[in-house]
């Protein structure tokens, strides 16, 4: 009667004030923690001569020292895959995760009519390009992705559709619909090599993620600090067990681009009277834009892993990530023509990462993430997005991120831990939202740009004229959840694209509330407000031109010539609201 007292005590919803008695008493041993260990525990009338019900073994996994690849792109599905059906029966399983968002800037200093309060649907912002190094994921973009599968628990096939424009609310816009995104066959031998461990495949048109400092996503700046692999090939994973305490993970795989877009090039007199022949980025809206400044080649790609897993708690690994150019051809796409005197491809090209992380995989210690990678760039401009690395996919988006001509090295280092305060009360029962809670989590990254090989080229603002210059971008956020329903969070961020300039820097104040059906669930709905303090780099046309992300900066519609350098062009503030779920 006492142990089933004191079992229904930890489930009551209870206020802050008892959760450190209750956290107390958790740490009586003779208490069972789990369903599991409850059936394994006589009762009060049970005599010396009967039999105790043995612990349930745990059914054996292959485990990974990447994100599941069996999981959305986006939000990440959490936890450890399942299969679509038992382990001899064959059955579907349906995956998904969606977030639809309203996103508007305002400003009362606009280009046509300054004084007057203005709207902008998407907000005109630094940070809200996914694919420019001053993302930091505070107002997310819209998107979509269902999975499909049917198999196993050994074999599953495993087809993806996705979209990041929801086209009801917005312009349709083809590009963004990506159609069937990834088709591959996972297979799990759990028993593979006996007692030791187990091995997995996956074989197809796949992505394997690296780096990523959330748990089951890419974390606070959705993005990936090794690196994220977008090819049709394989990669093999072994796990051995060492002990009861070390797990070692092997992971390697391989493969290439099934095809490259074929690029078109224009001529036009330069003042010295010669001919130059360029890239011609004026591609329909409908086409995929892919990249300028030199002809794409076939991209062959390579990667290995060695990861440690500690008690299951933490997890140190090394890893390489390879993509190379060895194609002397041009204009190799599906449509392609053209002649071998058109400048643009770079036949000798790669861009290679080495790196080490530790990551901390949640429980009452929190979740954390600690890493550090080379990323070390040859003519990137060549390599296409086999490989998308710190907010870059590809060569030609690294380049404008970080050097002009393909040239260089970057050094980084980034970090992510969260704390939720019930969770190390309550130690060692799990949280499941017994009681309130507060959580925070701080996160930032560095980058050191260095070795490049033009100097003074390009945008001299974010460039700050030489390339060879640091990056840091950090920030925090506490959320007090009052109930199962409502929680209220405060973010602040700073970020600076160039250290040695300071009028580049920006920050972003962000008090936000969110709503749920329950603690632990699915589905989140945030409505949120970001005030912007910018630096003059922003503020001054001429300047902002360069420092803005696609498409309000120099490769997009921001005009000085036409609306003149006085009043601001960006936004101040911007309101928020969105929707997500994943099942």
């Amino acid at each position: 009667m006492m142990r089933s007292m004191r079992l229904v005590a930890y489930l009551v919803i209870i206020p802050f004030g008892t959760l450190l008695g209750v956290g107390q008493a958790s740490a009586q041993p003779e208490t069972p923690t789990s369903d599991e260990e409850l059936s394994a525990v006589p009762s009060l009338e049970a005599t010396p001569t009967q039999p105790i019900a043995p612990k349930r073994a745990k059914k054996r996994t292959v485990g990974s020292v990447g994100l599941d690849t069996q999981s959305t792109m986006v939000g990440g599905t959490g936890g450890e895959a399942e299969s679509p059906t038992s382990e001899k029966d064959w059955g579907f399983k349906f995956k998904g995760f969606f977030r639809g968002p309203m996103r508007v800037g305002i400003d009362n200093s606009g280009n046509l009519t300054p004084g007057k309060l203005q709207f902008h649907s998407p907000p005109i912002v630094p940070d809200g390009n996914y694919t420019r190094w001053m993302y930091t994921n505070i107002s997310p973009g819209p998107w979509a992705e269902l999975l499909f599968q049917y198999g196993t628990q050994q074999v599953t096939m495993t087809a993806s559709i996705a979209s990041y424009n929801l086209t009801t609310g917005g312009w349709r816009e083809l590009q963004d619909q990506l159609g069937i995104d990834r088709a591959f066959l996972t297979l799990k031998f759990p028993e593979a090599l006996g007692n030791l461990g187990g091995m997995a495949w996956d074989v197809g048109v796949f992505q394997n993620a690296y780096g990523a400092m959330g748990r089951y996503n890419a974390g606070q700046y959705e993005t990936y600090l090794i690196g994220r692999t977008r090819i049709a090939g394989a990669t093999a994973t072994a796990d051995m067990e060492i002990n009861d305490h070390l797990t070692l993970v092997l992971e390697a795989g391989a493969g290439a681009k099934t095809d490259q877009q074929y690029q078109t090039y224009s001529s036009s007199t330069d003042s010295n009277g010669n001919t130059v022949t360029r890239v011609d980025t004026n591609y329909p809206s409908w086409m995929p834009y892919p990249g300028d400044k030199a002809q794409v080649g076939t991209t062959m790609l390579a990667h290995g892993h060695a990861g440690l897993v500690i008690d299951r708690d933490w997890t140190a690994t090394a890893h390489y990530i390879g993509a190379f150019v060895r194609d002397g051809r041009y204009n190799v796409g599906s449509q392609g023509g053209g002649n071998a005197t058109t400048p643009g491809l770079t036949p000798d090209a790669s861009i290679q990462v080495f790196g080490v992380d530790l990551k901390l995989n949640g429980g009452w210690m929190g979740e954390g993430y600690l890493g550090y990678s080379r990323v070390a760039a040859k003519n990137a401009n060549s390599v296409s997005d086999a490989i998308e690395v710190l907010h870059s996919q590809g060569g030609w988006q690294l380049s404008h991120n970080y050097f002009t001509d393909g040239n260089g090295s970057i050094d980084s280092v980034a970090g992510q831990y969260t704390f939720s305060l019930a969770s190390f009360l309550m130690r060692p029962r799990p949280f499941w939202g017994q009681s309130p809670d507060f959580t925070a989590r701080v996160f930032g990254m560095y980058n050191r740009v260095s070795n490049t090989t033009a100097q003074g080229a390009g945008s001299a603002y974010i460039l700050g004229g030489n390339a060879n210059m640091s990056k840091l971008k950090y920030g925090t956020e506490l959320t007090y959840s009052f109930s199962s329903m409502v929680a209220a969070a405060l973010r602040a961020d700073i970020v600076s694209p160039n250290r040695s300039d300071s009028s580049q820097t920006f920050k972003v104040i962000t008090p936000k509330l969110i709503f749920r059906s329950e603690f632990v669930t699915h589905e989140m709905i945030v409505l949120q407000f970001s005030y912007y303090d910018y630096g003059s780099a922003y503020t001054d046309k001429l300047r902002s031109e360069a420092v803005l992300p696609w498409p309000y900066g120099t490769f997009g519609t921001v005009n000085s010539a036409k609306y003149g350098t006085s009043s601001s062009l960006i936004d101040k503030y911007v309101v928020t609201l969105y929707a997500n779920m994943w099942w």
